[in-house]
């Protein structure tokens, strides 16, 4: 089963492949990191929007949790 990945999990991503790059000696690799860390961005951002779209739950947590 794959989990679900949100906006957040892939802004931490491109922070990290950016932290990489910038420690990184290589400027081949460096560069590489740089571009995943924006596509990276582009998928946070359209989840972003998707998730803003997205309507609301009409049923509570507390309401769930007594069904369970």
């Amino acid at each position: 089963m794959t989990e679900l990945r949100d906006s957040i999990y892939y802004s931490q991503l491109a922070r990290q492949a950016r932290k990489l790059a910038a420690a990184h000696s290589d400027p081949v690799v460096a560069r590489r990191l740089r571009e995943t860390a924006v596509q990276h961005d582009r998928l946070a951002y359209k989840l972003a929007r998707d998730e803003a779209k997205a309507p609301k739950p009409k049923r509570s947590l507390r309401s769930i949790l007594r069904i369970i």
